[in-house]
């Protein structure tokens, strides 16, 4: 059986998903973004549920 305790598909998924979110994040400071205007129209998609 293989041994998983250093894989670390997990820790490079989560930091994939938060950099493409602070990149978005930052569109929307910089009023680029195409489809949100508002920090709080970003947070209500992008909100966990």
């Amino acid at each position: 059986m293989r041994n998983n305790s250093h894989d670390s598909t997990l820790k490079r998924n989560y930091l994939d998903k938060y950099r493409f979110l602070i990149k978005e994040y930052e569109e929307v400071k910089n009023k680029t973004h195409p489809v949100h205007k508002k920090a709080m129209d970003f947070y209500t998609v992008n909100a966990p549920r």
